[in-house]
């Protein structure tokens, strides 16, 4: 009991007693914060960090770092503006031959840096080494191919007309040597489950790499869905070699339902050709089609068997 009552005792203050106590905390934090502050001091600090070089003609292949972590020392008060945004310098590196370098040695930097820190002294940079990758810019203009990946039609439907892309092809700008590397198209992915409506839409052109930049950004893709049904036709096989092990072979194709006396009128024409490919270790050649409609989607085709001699 005695001890609670001696804890009583020294709370046991007025109001003029606990504000002296708060403003000889407050006096001390503000004593010993100035004091601190006026004290050298060594940290590690981040920086904006920004290349210059001709953007008209290069690009970077990758995303360039945009800050860099430097240690350096200083009295309290120019460190607490640097890290506190009060006065934050931005370090940049001119480049003037972009595609050659591809990395630099932060100890080059210091002396770059210094001049642009004012009072700041620079100890060491937490990286090592800057690495960078930057390309000649160019555009080159690439066809628009639909992917229906991400795509399904409702049960018994299906494309019923060509597939129109407007415009159907795009202008892509961005680093040389990956635009040499690309096929010669690029996909617009199309979405939808179970449709059995037209499909009319603005669609976007997405890159994996967000280096380039492409023109038109989006396209417009347009078709007919349609009921559809799956016809089995027997062809006429062709070849210039001398002998063939059939005269015919058996295709699948999917085609509009409302269109299918018209593609039975059109069978006579539709030819399946044995090229002279090189067949496979089995001795295997996928035919090719000759004057398949537009509006016949081949689903699968019979394989033709050769003797390898016969090549």
């Amino acid at each position: 009991m005695s001890f609670f009552r001696v804890l009583g005792n020294l709370l046991r203050f007025d109001r003029a007693n606990w504000k002296a106590i708060v403003l000889c905390v407050l006096a001390a934090s503000v004593f010993w914060l100035f004091n601190a502050f006026n004290k050298n001091h060594v940290t590690t600090i981040e920086f904006p960090l920004r290349f210059e070089f001709d953007q008209e003609k290069f690009v970077p292949i990758d995303e360039l770092p945009d800050r860099i972590g430097i240690n350096v020392s200083g009295n309290g008060w120019d460190l607490f503006r640097n890290q506190f945004g009060l006065k934050v310098p931005v370090l940049v590196i001119t480049l003037d031959r972009p595609v050659e370098t591809t990395k630099i040695v932060s100890a080059s930097l210091v002396p770059l840096l210094q001049p642009q820190l004012e009072k700041l002294t620079i100890n060491f940079l937490s990286s090592d080494t800057l690495r960078l990758r930057i390309d000649e810019k160019d555009f080159h203009k690439f066809k628009v191919e639909p992917d229906f990946t991400d795509f399904s039609f409702e049960e018994g439907f299906g494309r019923t007309s060509p597939i129109v892309i407007l415009p159907d092809s795009v202008v892509l700008t961005g680093p040389k040597s990956l635009l040499h590397q690309m096929p010669d198209f690029v996909s617009v992915k199309i979405r939808g489950e179970s449709t059995d409506q037209n499909v009319s839409e603005q669609l976007e052109i997405l890159m994996e790499r967000q280096t380039f930049f492409v023109e038109p950004p989006s396209v417009k893709v347009m078709f007919e869905v349609g009921r559809v049904i799956d016809f089995k036709a027997t062809l006429k096989l062709t070849s210039k070699m001398k002998t063939l092990p059939s005269d015919s072979i058996d295709a699948w194709f999917r085609i509009p339902a409302k269109r299918e006396e018209e593609f039975k009128n059109l069978l006579s024409e539709i030819n399946a050709i044995v090229s002279t490919q090189t067949p496979d270790q089995d001795g295997v050649v996928k035919p090719t089609l000759q004057n398949n409609p537009a509006f016949a989607e081949l689903i699968r085709m019979d394989t033709v068997r050769i003797k390898i001699s016969q090549r």
